[in-house]
Parts: structure tokens; sequence; C-alpha cells
């Protein structure tokens, strides 16, 4: 990766020279892998199944260390962009409401705002209900808006609407994108009409 001046990376989040290898084991994830994403930009990341995009997201949220190469992220900043993940796996706690499950990443998000989201994902209905009411659709709905509702700079989505029907998925992106603004936005999909739609730049690993 080209040497860059400050300047250049104010906005960016460099992965530089990146490898990574689960413990205990000697297969490489990734070997000096370089990638660079804007902070307030929208990336898209394509790629057959196990070539790494879910470890991607991790190491780029800090979830996972390198095990070689620097993650650098912008310079001049104070700390860290603030991420909000959408996982593969929904993470709700199951015994607890909807309207629970959300307020635990809402911060100072009001409850007007709150509620509108909930009635925009079609969620109003369940928010008093547990988790483990809910169908796989209905949860993943939930996992979405918590993840909308947090403080975040950047929006990191792991393959975000599968288990949605059509109609329900239109419903979800169109506020995925509302809701995002001009917050960054790295999607891992299958689906090039997802990166089309969040007008994403796209990476093929």
């Amino acid at each position: 990766m080209k040497t860059m001046k400050q300047n250049e990376t104010q906005n960016l989040i460099l992965m530089d020279s990146i490898s990574y290898h689960y413990p205990g084991t000697d297969q490489y994830v990734f070997r000096d892998f370089s990638a660079v994403f804007p902070t307030a930009g929208r990336t898209a990341v394509l790629a057959r199944s196990g070539s790494g995009k879910t470890t991607l997201l991790h190491l780029l949220a800090g979830l996972l260390t390198p095990t070689g190469g620097v993650i650098h992220y912008p310079s001049g900043a104070q700390k860290p962009p603030a991420f909000s993940m959408v996982f593969q796996e929904n993470r709700l706690l199951e015994y607890r409401s909807v309207l629970k499950n959300v307020k635990l990443t809402a911060g100072n998000t009001t409850d007007a705002v709150i509620a509108n989201t909930l009635d925009r994902a079609g969620l109003t209905p369940y928010r008093n209900k547990k988790i483990s009411a809910l169908s796989g659709g209905e949860k993943r709905r939930c996992a979405i808006v918590r993840a909308l509702l947090a403080d975040y700079d950047m929006l990191l989505l792991d393959e975000p609407f599968t288990g949605l029907d059509s109609s329900t998925k239109t419903v979800m992106m169109e506020l995925v994108k509302e809701s995002a603004g001009q917050k960054g936005i790295l999607l891992v999909t299958h689906d090039e009409s997802e990166a089309a739609f969040f007008s994403c730049d796209i990476l093929r690993l």
C-alpha cells in the first residue's frame, strides 16, 4: 500500500498488509491483505462463502486482532470511529422484549424516534413481546433497528437482510438508507442489487 499524507487519511480506514488466522490453526483467512475504506463512504464486500467477509468486519470493528499488519484509523481523530453492527446472528436477548433490546444500545435516542423506527420496521405490535416469541424475520428486523438506533459513525452490515421476504427487505433497505444518512456503510452481501441500492463501491475478495 502506498504511503499517504495525513490529510489524505483523515476520513479513511487503512488495512495495511493484514494477516489473520484463527487461534490454534495455521490456516490463514487473510495474508498481506490491504484495503481502504472511507468512513463516510459506502462499500460493499462481495465474495464466495468462506472467503473471510465476516472476519474482515470483525477485524475492522476491533472484535478480532490481526496476527500481522496494522489497521490505521482516521488520522487526526480523537478516537477510532464508533461502529454499529448487524451480525449474521441476531445476537438479541431472547427473554427481553423488543423494546428493551432496542433500548440497550439506543443511548440518548428519544422515545419518539424509537417508536417511529419500530413502526417503520413493522414492529410496533411486537414491541412488548419477548424476542423468543418472534419469528426469524421479526428478530432480524429487530436486530437491524437496534443497530440503526445506536450512536455510530459507521454502520457494518453482515448480510443484514437474510431471511426477509422481498417486500419486507425493501422496507428495511429503505429504512437503513434513510437512517444512515451521510454516515459510512460497509455492507457484506452476496447480492449485487443490494450494493447498487446503497450506491456502494464494490470490493471483491
